[in-house]
């Protein structure tokens, strides 16, 4: 999915943001590095990926990881920029006969504003709902709906157009027998539960977007993307995403009779493997000393990193999901755990 200044965009990522994820072919062994003092931190990949990409032929890449449930895309139409956004019906066999759930998540060109009213809403939405049948969604699950881009309190012809977006797509897509997902900054998760037009909302990874750490910390989000662009051994780039902690359910559907709820005991662990890094002040170096200063972009206030490692008063963490480790920090610029996320915007 697309992103934006302030961390707030994927477009900022960093060394080391692409690496290959442990498991796959050629990814170093983050422990074997490790000084002896250092303890690791065992901590499972996340359950959750969405790709712009066929995953046929990664999907037992996928599965050696632990994913569980892979968000493929709904649209109008393809886009020529991204050619295999769309499930596909080949694909979604795949996906099932590999043992995985489907999220669905409808965008077609949804990172512009200009494409988000009630007119386009009920478009989608119809869209969407051909989708579903076409495929065999059944009825009860999620199709989530993206709006990919930030806007501020002030700018209410956004807001407004957002509400009639998705009033629209509610009136459909819920008659049809579907729940409704939102897709967006905390501010959009926000108001589209509060109008009571989506069921579920699924928070975007920028800490920078209007509401992203009020909306968090709220506790009303299901998943929250956590990772963005990661690259797997092979090339399939994927997000990650991490599922509330409490619930096993985020709308994925399958073939009827099969169970596809994510394990809880395996969402803890997840959880208890990452920190949100702090402060803005944080910084990120090359080894245990600190004294070589690293740059990436994806480790700033309010983004997630996982714990590879802890020695004294010193973590070492992967920034991105990436299965290495990207750098060194104080434990101190990391957050006690994930149960709060700090404001972008607050001072230190």
């Amino acid at each position: 999915m697309q992103r934006s200044l302030g961390w707030s965009r994927r477009e900022l990522i960093g060394a080391g943001a692409a690496l290959p994820v442990a498991g796959c072919a050629g990814a170093p062994d983050p422990v074997a590095s490790l000084p002896v003092t250092a303890q690791p931190v065992a901590s499972p990949f996340p359950m959750v990926v969405d790709t712009a990409t066929d995953t046929r032929p990664y999907l037992s890449a996928l599965k050696a990881l632990g994913v569980r449930a892979i968000f493929r895309y709904y649209a109008q139409q393809a886009q020529p920029e991204v050619p295999q956004k769309q499930l596909t019906m080949a694909e979604k066999d795949a996906i099932l006969d590999a043992g995985f759930a489907i999220g669905s998540v409808y965008q077609y060109y949804s990172n512009m504003p200009v494409n988000i009213h009630a007119d386009r809403g009920r478009v989608d939405g119809e869209t969407a709902i051909a989708r579903a049948a076409l495929f065999g969604q059944p009825r009860g699950s999620a199709i989530y709906f993206g709006v990919d881009f930030d806007w501020a309190p002030s700018e209410t012809t956004k807001r407004d157009n957002i509400l009639g977006y998705f009033s629209a797509v509610s009136g459909r897509v819920k008659q049809a027998g579907y729940r409704v997902g939102v897709y967006g900054s905390g501010a959009t998760c926000r108001l589209a539960l509060d109008s009571g037009s989506a069921d579920l909302a699924w928070l975007v990874n920028s800490p920078g977007h209007t509401g992203a750490a009020n909306f968090y910390n709220s506790g009303r989000w299901r998943l929250f993307q956590n990772g963005l662009d990661t690259k797997l051994a092979g090339g399939l780039q994927v997000d990650t995403s991490l599922i509330l902690p409490s619930q096993t359910d985020f709308g994925q559907w399958g073939r009827p009779g099969t169970s596809y709820s994510l394990p809880a005991d395996v969402s803890g662990r997840i959880m208890s493997g990452r920190r949100f890094v702090a402060r803005r002040s944080a910084k990120l170096y090359a080894d245990r000393t600190l004294t070589s200063e690293v740059t990436n972009n994806l480790f700033g206030k309010g983004r997630s990193v996982r714990l590879v490692a802890i020695d004294g008063v010193v973590a070492q963490v992967d920034v991105n999901e990436s299965g290495s480790a990207t750098g060194w920090c104080t434990l101190s610029d990391l957050t006690p755990g994930m149960a709060t996320r700090p404001d972008y915007y607050a001072p230190d």
